[in-house]
């Protein structure tokens, strides 16, 4: 890498930097963390949580081996029960749910010197939450294998000198920043012969396994799952038959195969229906690839496929629009699948 690629990727952690500080400090949220006399480590800036253009949550980290201490700040009560914060430790950790004896009970968090009663969730002898309201602000302090005598947090007066500790990121390409192996743009391993006869499908097939198999870690956690070493190799073979399907240009099939497998990806977590019938699930893969791939647009799920491009294209707009369209999609895929006639799938 280049001096001046250096240089830029410097200013922009100095300016990322620059506008957390802005943001912290434009809020009268507050920042908050385990208090110096029994934290495990100093404080670290975690993540700010945003909507509606304000700061609504901030969170704070403090690492020191394998103690692990994370401190949400927010002003939003009631988004996720303060189960999910050990559950999300848990994760981290490859643990599952489910191996873990789990217990709930009443808990005091001293805040700024002051008790609050709050609760507490434990997940076995190493993981924990405990919560706490103070005025219009929920305090939660989640924890693995840190067991402090009394759960304390304080406020932190020097923001400044917080943000300070930040690191950089790595440089793509540096010995601390590995590329994930078939990641888009890398070669990635061979594609086993059977699936390359029609990529797309294989594509697809891989991506709704993977889709499952995160599905199934969300809800009982354990190690993350990862897509075959192959998966890159398989994603630019899918796009180069897309061009010669399509002739569209390599950006534009880029976003064609991307729109295919993302469509089918969200159905399969939002619809009960695609997961559970396989002939109704066959069909729809059937009918997206074709739409998709433009063999053919006078597919029953064309008005679904519609929907899904107008999705994509209101991304950007406020949350509430999107989950407007995002509705309308899933009603238009919903329609479709009640008017199926039960006949017997033949494939394409």
């Amino acid at each position: 890498m280049r001096f001046d690629e250096f240089r830029n990727a410097s200013d922009l952690h100095a300016a990322q930097t620059e506008r957390i500080r802005q943001a912290l400090e434009g809020s009268d949220l507050g920042v908050v963390a385990v208090s110096e006399a029994t934290r495990p480590a100093e404080p670290q800036f975690g993540g700010l949580h945003r909507g509606n253009g304000a700061v609504l949550g901030v969170e704070i980290v403090h690492d020191a081996d394998n103690v692990r201490v994370v401190v949400d700040t927010a002003r939003q009560f009631g988004n996720r029960p303060l189960r999910w914060m050990v559950e999300h430790q848990l994760r981290r950790a490859g643990e599952r749910f489910s191996t873990q004896d789990w217990s709930e009970g009443d808990a005091t968090v001293i805040v700024d010197g002051a008790p609050v009663a709050g609760r507490i969730v434990r997940a076995g002898q190493r993981w924990w939450a405990a919560r706490c309201r103070l005025g219009d602000l929920e305090i939660s302090v989640g924890a693995q294998d840190w067991h402090p005598d009394v759960i304390a947090v304080e406020t932190v007066a020097d923001v400044v000198a917080m943000l300070a500790r930040l690191q950089p990121p790595a440089p793509r390409g540096s010995a601390g920043a590995p590329r994930p192996a078939g990641e888009p743009g890398t070669a990635g391993e061979p594609v086993p012969d059977q699936l390359r006869r029609e990529p797309h499908r294989a594509l697809v097939d891989m991506v709704l396994a993977a889709t499952a198999e995160h599905a199934a870690w969300l809800a009982d956690g354990g190690v993350l799952p990862d897509l075959p070493r192959h998966w890159g190799t398989l994603w630019h073979a899918a796009v180069r038959r897309h061009i010669e399907l399509t002739d569209e240009p390599e950006p534009a099939a880029e976003e064609s195969v991307r729109r295919i497998v993302d469509e089918l990806a969200n159905l399969h977590r939002n619809a009960v229906w695609f997961r559970e019938s396989p002939a109704l699930r066959e069909r729809a893969i059937d009918e997206t690839l074709l739409h998709g791939t433009g063999l053919s647009h006078a597919v029953p799920s064309r008005p679904a496929h519609l929907a899904w491009r107008q999705l994509r294209n209101s991304a950007e707009q406020d949350p509430q629009a999107y989950h407007t369209v995002h509705e309308g999609w899933l009603a238009a895929w919903a329609d479709w699948a009640g008017g199926q006639e039960a006949r017997p799938h033949t494939g394409h």
